[in-house]
């Protein structure tokens, strides 16, 4: 039940955020909480980032010391904390994680996308002050609103710097003295029910209480992970479904995926990796965006499976090894077929008539074995097709020249038919690809 109600009060609005501009007018000042308000973190809760400290300086019992010193440094008697205070309590083994704290704080901080533009209307046409319980130092705050460019505020006010805080009131006292104003020019919007809405209104300040959490992402359901964290605050209804699907699922894929093959090929001591066209065109982009082609050199090969496909013909294969090389649907036409050998069939339209063809015509892929017909039209254009074949090769020839393939490298590919022609041109371009992965 208290979950419950501490979930509701979270979630409770007192405004419509698209009317506050409306209220907004009728003040000289606005003051706004930070945390939660202007700028989101890209945890599920503040206290994760505790987690996410432990899990990557392997501290384990971190996130509960952590909690604990807090807790103690609370009961000191002061109206609020410095991060110096939390960390006088917490066990020596930890102590070293205050600086990388401070570091994460500043990592995982992003601006509320559901909130900006008031903060902007408010900056051109009244006078802003921002406000936040906070054990955080003045001066990292400050550094994470420019990164996040909220600025043209008149005055921060952070509850650690003054010893008064908005969760009793005295903060709010202080700041209508130090402004010298009267409590009906200040407008205070903020997400947390006490400290931002039930306070500020107990001492005659005008108050709005805006959501803690807004669902933008169509991914999260009820219980919200680090990632879905992290999606929901970076999207925007601004982008379109193909962008949405790319941000919140796709990129998911490409990441997991290229760490692993980033992990396979260390572990394989691969010296290079080359990324077949044109689907790894993005795979290769998101290994670069990571930085691991400055360890693992990378490239893009650009041949797509026509310029391997072609050059695999030769004189020496059976006209069953031809057909199983033939890349069309098992019900196809002449025109697909002549494309797949490399042909133009524009050129062979006598050639069709000879054996009661036309470029439209239909076959079956799995019966063209025992089609006398086609049989001895392929008879008649298969000196074409290795000839085509032997140029396409010599061109490809030089294309592989370009590349160093004594090196133990890696080719990635969606599916293993481009990983398959590449392999067999150890026979015509005596190289050897001795390592590789594909996405099936």
């Amino acid at each position: 039940m208290k979950e419950k109600l501490k979930t509701f009060l979270e979630q409770y609005s007192s405004c419509n955020i698209k009317k506050i501009k409306e209220i907004i007018i009728k003040y000289d000042y606005i003051s706004f909480d930070i945390f939660d308000t202007l700028i989101k973190r890209d945890v599920p809760k503040p206290i994760d980032t505790f987690k996410l400290l432990e899990k990557k300086f392997k501290a384990s019992g971190f996130y509960n010391d952590r909690i604990a010193a807090e807790e103690k440094a609370r009961k000191n008697g002061k109206a609020e904390v410095t991060i110096n205070d939390i960390y006088s309590n917490i066990k020596p083994q930890y102590k070293f994680l205050k600086e990388k704290e401070i570091e994460i704080e500043k990592n995982i901080c992003t601006i509320n996308k559901d909130f900006i533009s008031i903060y902007e209307y408010c900056i051109k046409n009244k006078k802003v002050i921002l406000t936040s319980d906070m054990y955080l130092p003045e001066e990292v705050i400050i550094e994470i609103l420019n990164t996040n460019n909220i600025n043209g505020y008149t005055k921060i006010y952070i509850s650690n710097k003054y010893d008064k805080t908005k969760a009793n009131g005295n903060l709010y006292e202080y700041i209508i003295a130090d402004l010298n104003i009267n409590k009906n020019q200040i407008l205070h919007i903020g997400n947390s029910f006490k400290a931002d809405y039930f306070k500020p209104m107990l001492y005659s300040i005008k108050a709005l209480k805006i959501p803690t959490f807004v669902k933008r992402s169509k991914k999260i359901n009820k219980k919200i992970n680090y990632v879905d964290s992290f999606i929901n605050n970076h999207t925007s209804d601004e982008y379109d479904d193909y962008f949405k699907f790319g941000y919140e699922r796709f990129g998911i894929l490409m990441y997991g995926f290229i760490n692993w093959l980033f992990y396979e090929m260390q572990e394989s001591n691969v010296e290079c990796v080359y990324f077949l066209a044109r689907d790894g065109y993005i795979m290769k982009k998101v290994y670069d965006a990571l930085g691991y082609n400055k360890k693992i050199q990378s490239y893009y090969f650009e041949a797509s499976r026509r310029s391997l496909r072609i050059p695999s013909y030769n004189r020496k294969m059976t006209y069953e090894e031809i057909l199983k090389e033939l890349t069309v649907p098992n019900m196809t036409n002449l025109e697909q077929i002549f494309d797949s050998f490399g042909l133009e069939i524009n050129n062979y339209k006598k050639v069709l008539e000879k054996y009661n063809f036309d470029e439209s015509t239909y076959l079956k892929r799995d019966e063209l074995k025992d089609n006398n017909s086609f049989h001895n039209l392929y008879d008649e254009i298969s000196s074409d097709i290795f000839n085509n074949a032997d140029n396409e090769r010599e061109e490809l020839k030089k294309y592989f020249s370009q590349f160093d393939f004594d090196k133990k490298v890696a080719v990635v590919d969606i599916g293993c038919a481009g990983i398959g022609k590449v392999q067999k041109y150890h026979y015509f371009l005596k190289f050897n690809v001795p390592f590789y992965f594909y996405i099936s």
